[in-house]
Parts: C-alpha cells; structure tokens; sequence
C-alpha cells in the first residue's frame, strides 16, 4: 500500500512537472494515476476541459470530474456541476467517449444533473459552489425552483466575500422587495453590488445603473446610471451598452452624443441585445431612412422583439425601405400579435377586413380587434364598436356597439363620441 501511494505521488510529481513542458506526457500520468487518486482524476478532467496535453473534450473532462467528484473532490465537484449546467448530459460521465471531439454537448442547462455535486462542494464550504447552488435555486425550472433557498446560499456566499455570491444575493434580495417597497432589502442589495462592482463584475455595474436610473429605492441620479453603465459597457455587457447608447441618444444623465450613442447600440446588438436593434431602428426611421430600419428591425423581430415585428410590418405596409408586401407583414403582425402586442393585434385586424390583397375575413378581423381592444387599443375599439352595429363578422350586437364606443371614448378615440351619439339616435 505504501508503495503503490508512493508510485502515485511520483506521477502526480512528475506530471506536475511536465504539465508546462509536455502537456501530452502530463496527462498521460495523471490519467494512469487517476484510478485510484482523487487528485490525479481532478487534474485529467482538468487537461481535458481547458485542451491542456488533449484537444479540448468536455465529456472525457465531465468523466474524470465524475470519478475525483465521487470520491469526494470539492473542486471536482463544482467543475462538474458546472459543465452539467453548461449542457453536458449525465450520460456522458458514465462511459469513455468513443470519439475525438464530444458530440452531444447541447447547450440546455441540466439543472437537476448539476444540483447534487453543487450542493455536495457548497456544503463543504466552497464559496463558488454556494453561489451555483443558489443559482440553481433561483433560476431553474419550476421543480426545482426555491428562492428562499436560493437567498440563502447566494447569502452563505457573500459572507465569503465570493463576488459572484455577493451579485447573486443582491440581485434576489432586489426582485424580493415588493416592487421597491422594502427600502431595507434594496438596501442591502445595493451594498453587495458595490462589493462585485468593486470585484471588477460587468454585471454588478450594469444593475447599479438600474438602481440609479429607475430611482429604485432611492433619488434618480441619471449622471450615475450613464457612469455605471459606461463601466459595464467598456466590459461587454451587452444590455448596459444599449442602455448607454439610449442615455448618449436621448442626452440624459449628461451631454447628447448621437455618434458615440449608436456605436454603442450597435456593440449592443452584436453582443446579443435585441433591443438595441429596435432602438437603431427607431433613429433611422426618423432620419428617413427606410433601408436602415428595416435592417435593424428585421433583426430585433427575428429575436422575439415584438415591438419590432410590428414595426418591421408596418414597412412591409408602406413600402418604407423596402418592397411593399402584405404577406409578408401579415407574417410579423401574427408573430407580434401572439406576443400581445395590441397594435399588431389591430393592424391584423385591419388586413384582414380587406382593402389589401389579402383574402378578406371578416370573422378573423373581429376578432383580433376584440384582441385588441382587451387590450385598451383606441382605434380597435372604435373600429370594433362598427363591426357590433353593422354585424360584420359576427351577429349584430347593438348593446356591445355601444360599450365598445364608450370604451373608445374612454381611451381617446377621435370621433368615437360622436358616432355613440349617432347610435344612440338611431336606436
């Protein structure tokens, strides 16, 4: 027994030594040593996971994680709740991998794979695996989902002073104080993101920025939102860039500054902010350019920005930028409209009542006005209140002409009062 552990500290010596040198002679001992070495495993998922001695193989890595996580490694146990959350199935860890690049690496979370070797390293004590776990906690499905739990882990984390615990903490503590009611948890929340601001977390500024600008908890300081979303955005956060841009656009919190303004929006949607897409083509709408627009708004609505769908249809209407057609914008306003978005849910209802070359529904055009109108969009309302006293789409409804009417007067449709008066007359 003594030698064989002998044998087993000279490889992990010697690997030690020639990991910098001959990364590939490295891995080999570690991984000769790993059978019945902890350690040794750690250090071949290791190799594995950063392409250290092998190409990089995140199943071979999650597999040697697996077997020094097992045995008790802390390290290897948060390295391995990590890849399960980064899309490594749990059936990667049972078996060797028979290829030289890992293929099924999916990019889902798997949240209930990840939680067991979480918790087993927090309740060690790790501080970064206490932050995980609670954003397990906080941010999994609904099975799994505890945000008492969650505080208290990001918590146990903070008082470590593990920057991301202390961000994971404010952040919780911020959506638990009852819509900026709770001026005791806000804050704290904010005293643990200046401690990860402090640690250099982009994310840590750009919530700062929120808090300043939207006066959460506190007076609006708008000059100090612009400087906390400056720090979060020369860093690569995507959504502090577009908040920035907006700030530089629009002048606040300091001097106007278009061009600066729209580089940002721009470095914004090339990290993955769709609402800086919607916001560029905004600026060229009313800088008249359609070609533009359209470019910028087909982005944004090919990433869910419903606010985008509709106006990118709206260009399909007009022909702004673009060749005029219905189809097409029939297309992005049943995308928008299934969003809820009411302005797309009327334009539908408008095409489907004709006057485009669209197949007249009469039926269909009732009924995404009444969408709309759900929704407290004037004109549907006004227009609604027609299809109820002529019976278009449906039967004649005197009494819901009537409420549709006032429900327009209501929300500030012009005309609206006088047609009641004419209905009214008349019935």
């Amino acid at each position: 027994m003594l030698f064989n552990q002998r044998i087993r500290d000279w490889r992990l010596l010697r690997a030690e030594r020639l990991l910098s040198t001959a990364p590939r002679r490295a891995l080999a001992l570690f991984v000769a040593a790993a059978v019945d070495d902890a350690e040794a495993a750690f250090r071949a998922g290791t190799c594995y996971a950063e392409g250290n001695g092998a190409p990089v193989h995140l199943f071979e890595a999650a597999r040697w994680f697996r077997l020094a996580a097992e045995a008790g490694h802390e390290r290897a146990q948060f390295r391995l709740a990590e890849l399960h959350l980064a899309g490594v199935p749990e059936q990667a860890t049972l078996f060797p991998s028979n290829g030289l690049f890992e293929t099924g690496v999916t990019g889902e979370a798997d949240y209930h794979a990840s939680l067991p070797w979480a918790r087993r390293a927090a309740e060690s004590g790790a501080a970064d695996a206490q932050a995980l776990l609670g954003f397990i906690f906080s941010s999994g499905p609904p099975g799994l989902r505890d945000a008492g739990t969650g505080l208290d882990w990001y918590r146990r984390s903070a008082e470590q002073d593990f920057p991301a615990g202390c961000l994971g903490y404010g952040i919780t503590l911020l959506a638990q104080a009852d819509g900026g009611a709770d001026n005791t948890k806000i804050a704290c929340a904010r005293r643990q993101m200046l401690r990860a601001a402090e640690a250099g977390l982009p994310t840590a500024h750009y919530m700062l920025g929120i808090i300043a600008e939207m006066g959460v908890g506190t007076a609006r300081d708008e000059a100090e939102a612009r400087a906390s979303y400056h720090v979060a955005a020369v860093a690569g956060q995507s959504k502090a860039q577009a908040r920035l841009g907006a700030m530089l656009l629009e002048g606040r919190g300091g001097p106007a500054d278009r061009l600066n303004g729209e580089t940002w929006l721009r470095r914004a949607v090339l990290g993955g902010a769709p609402e800086a897409a919607l916001r560029l083509g905004a600026i060229y709408i009313q800088d008249h350019n359609g070609v533009e627009a359209v470019r910028w708004y087909e982005l944004a609505a090919q990433a869910g920005e419903a606010q985008a769908q509709a106006a990118l249809a709206g260009l399909y209407l007009s022909g702004q930028g673009v060749v005029r057609d219905h189809q097409t914008a029939k297309f992005w306003l049943l995308r928008a409209a299934e969003a809820e978005h009411p302005g797309a849910m009327y334009g539908l209802g408008v095409l489907h009542a004709g006057g485009y070359d669209i197949v007249p529904d009469a039926a269909q055009a009732r009924h995404w006005l009444a969408e709309a109108a759900n929704r407290d969009h004037p004109l549907a309302a006004l227009v609604l209140a027609r299809f109820f006293l002529h019976g278009v789409g449906g039967a004649v409804d005197v009494a819901a002409a009537r409420r549709s009417y006032a429900r327009a007067i209501q929300l500030g449709a012009s005309g609206a009062a006088a047609e009641l008066a004419r209905c009214l007359q008349a019935k």
